[in-house]
């Protein structure tokens, strides 16, 4: 069985997208609390634990029905092919998210910025690079995001923050049109009199 299992691997051609590595360059997880209570009493906010937060006064929106405000939400990527290597690529992703300071939400800000290393198989032309790079790069960045945030905010009075679901063919898209917007219109001109 092994032995099948070998040879019909070897038949199947590599023809997909890897991701050599991944480095998190930037994540900050700012949280807003209701420190009126601590205001009034004169305490100070300390943030180490439970008991002293309880201590301070501060109170977590926690526990209750509440009008959700969604944050707003904002993305940006940048793609540059390695030298001397035409299939693989360093895709640069950042996702922030904001909440006005009335939402009643636990977290103000989040913002994570990832650089992944992708490489395609060396017999991929153009038009099938094209198809992977770079929407399917900043999928599988913005899939590792959600996991590090989800996984960061656990701990959060609020329970883990998951990022939305978003199709990163919309964000590619924006990203070309805005890209394409601030190019100046080239014009031709006649010298013809």
């Amino acid at each position: 069985m092994y032995q099948n299992f070998q040879k019909k691997r070897r038949i199947v051609k590599y023809s997909q997208m890897q991701l050599n590595g991944c480095v998190v360059t930037q994540l900050k997880i700012r949280c807003q609390i209701d420190q009126s209570n601590a205001a009034e009493s004169g305490e100070e906010y300390v943030s180490n634990n439970v008991s002293e937060r309880e201590e301070a006064g501060a109170k977590y929106v926690q526990n209750e029905v509440i009008d959700l405000i969604e944050p707003e939400i904002s993305f940006d990527f940048s793609v540059v092919e390695h030298e001397g290597s035409t299939n693989r690529f360093l895709v640069l992703f950042e996702t922030s998210l904001t909440w006005p300071q009335k939402s009643r939400s636990n977290l103000a800000e989040i913002v994570i910025e990832l650089l992944g290393d992708f490489s395609l198989p060396d017999h991929f032309k153009d038009e099938e690079i094209n198809k992977y790079v770079p929407t399917l790069c900043i999928t599988n960045l913005y899939s590792t995001a959600r996991g590090l945030i989800a996984q960061s905010t656990g701990m959060f009075p609020g329970g883990s923050f998951y990022l939305p679901l978003i199709d990163m063919h919309d964000v590619v898209r924006e990203k070309y049109e805005a890209i394409q917007a601030s190019r100046p219109l080239i014009t031709e001109t006649s010298s013809k009199k």
